[in-house]
């Protein structure tokens, strides 16, 4: 466990990573052991840089920082914190970290262009079908987009497929010919 510098951080092996919630990094990284206040931006982005280049699996989570200032009572530190960012700087923060994540997706997904996986099928559409490889979880990453699947397949089955490349978050597949699918 680390509070701040993850920039500084060296992980002792490749593998999946949780930043637990990155509001509580920014709120670490915006007071020095002094209790002076700085602009934590540029640390947090950087942080997130390097742990992503250290890492398989980056997954971090977050919350609206500040959005609950009116929950706060009067008096206490989090109600009388001065120099708030304007929702306009806010969001421009947020579209830095997203230009990172965006990045750092679009790396991880290239570096499996012509490597082999297998898919379970979740419905045709037009001339390709849906499916998703054991490491996209519902609701949270992208899909595979699979071509070639023979046209005896169902959902459920499991095919073997090479991945050929990416459209934003999602994989794009072709079906590799194989005796028959898996059940």
């Amino acid at each position: 466990e680390r509070y701040t510098d993850y920039a500084a951080l060296r992980l002792p092996e490749r593998g999946t990573v949780l930043l637990e919630c990155i509001c509580n990094l920014t709120a670490n990284e915006m007071f020095d052991e002094a209790g002076n206040r700085s602009d934590p931006c540029q640390r947090v982005l950087d942080g997130v840089e390097a742990l992503a280049a250290q890492c398989d699996l980056l997954v971090v989570v977050t919350n609206d920082v500040g959005s609950d200032i009116r929950l706060y009572e009067e008096g206490t530190a989090a109600y009388d914190l001065p120099d708030r960012p304007p929702a306009e700087v806010a969001e421009s923060r947020r579209k830095k970290l997203m230009e990172i994540q965006r990045k750092i997706v679009r790396e991880k997904l290239a570096a499996l262009r012509g490597t082999a996986d297998t898919a379970l099928l979740l419905a045709a559409k037009g001339k390709e079908w849906i499916g998703r490889l054991p490491r996209q979880a519902p609701d949270v990453d992208g899909i595979t987009r699979i071509r070639g699947v023979p046209e005896t397949a169902r959902p459920g089955d499991f095919i073997p497929l090479t991945l050929t490349g990416f459209r934003g978050y999602d994989l794009l597949a072709d079906a590799r010919k194989t005796g028959a699918n898996e059940r």
